[in-house]
């Protein structure tokens, strides 16, 4: 990976995890090393060495340990996942709103586009970067995802109930209807 900013090493998950454009002078000096990693392989592969060491750096160690929601690999026993993670997060911000408007204040504006929620589906590529099949390990999540969002929109729309086990009972009859719309 390459990045263009030094903030970002704050959130690196290792020390060598990355090449930091801002650490060279020139232009040139990046082309060279990366010409150099190119003709080493050993010296290109530490780049790679964290994924199997694990993460080193304890800033993003602590805030990955210290947030409400996780990723598999650093899943505490209370985390919620990401994706569930974000949906409460949306709904929070929904009645964040609804309590503002009860009392007389000004609804704050969130404005999600297409380029939020509109992502294709996950793919995936094979070693020589060639577009192969689905990728299986995020399908279902962006499958369950995309029909527990149409679910939500419904409760809301509708007036519904909104807590998990409603949303997720109507997001199976969604899915079962296959088409994103009960009948």
């Amino acid at each position: 990976m390459i990045v263009s900013s030094s903030i970002v090493q704050d959130l690196l998950p290792a020390n060598k995890s990355a090449i930091i454009v801002d650490d060279f002078d020139s232009i040139e000096d990046l082309a060279k090393y990366l010409k150099f990693l190119d003709e080493n392989d050993e010296e290109y592969d530490k780049y790679f060495e964290w994924k199997k060491s694990g993460i080193t750096n304890k800033l993003l160690l602590s805030l990955l340990k210290d947030r409400e929601w996780a990723i598999n690999d650093y899943m505490t026993n209370d985390a919620i996942n990401f994706i569930e993670g974000f949906e409460c997060f949306v709904c929070k911000r929904i009645h964040e709103n609804i309590q503002r408007e009860k009392e007389g204040k000004r609804k704050l504006k969130y404005q999600a586009t297409i380029d939020h929620y509109g992502c294709p589906a996950p793919s995936k590529f094979d070693d020589n970067g060639k577009h192969t099949l689905l990728n299986d390990d995020w399908s279902f999540e962006y499958n369950h995802s995309k029909y527990f969002a149409k679910a939500l929109r419904l409760h809301l729309d509708t007036n519904k109930t909104i807590d998990r086990s409603s949303i997720g009972s109507t997001a199976n009859r969604l899915r079962a209807a296959g088409t994103g719309e009960l009948r």
